[in-house]
């Protein structure tokens, strides 16, 4: 995908490190390039550093990156009806619940955000 188009790199993925601990602190980034104005974020944090604020701090990232873009004015993410977690930080992030979404076996929420 980078040999056809190199500007896609910055809408792959993240390894985010926490560098006091010299650890990664998991994953993040974009599901693909942008459509229509619209890129989609995930994440996850490793499991020992749960709960510490980092999936928070990958999620804002994501988003206030994907928005120095001038052509992105919507950032959305899925994530399981039953990840409280997840969601809280999607909210914290300032996306909202947009609805529900039916993906293979579990159900999904999609949330999101425009651009201000």
């Amino acid at each position: 995908m980078i040999l056809k188009d190199p500007l896609c790199i910055r809408w792959l993925i993240y390894f985010p490190v926490v560098v006091s601990l010299n650890m990664l602190a998991g994953s993040c980034g974009y599901k693909g390039v942008p459509r229509n104005g619209t890129v989609e974020i995930g994440f996850e944090t490793a499991p020992s550093l749960r709960r510490m604020g980092y999936a928070g701090e990958m999620a804002d990232a994501l988003i206030r990156y994907a928005f120095s873009d001038e052509e992105i004015d919507r950032v959305t993410a899925h994530v399981l009806k039953t990840n409280i977690h997840s969601k809280r930080i999607l909210a914290r992030c300032g996306m909202s619940f947009q609805g529900e979404l039916l993906s293979g076996q579990e159900a999904e929420e999609l949330w999101s955000i425009r651009r201000k």
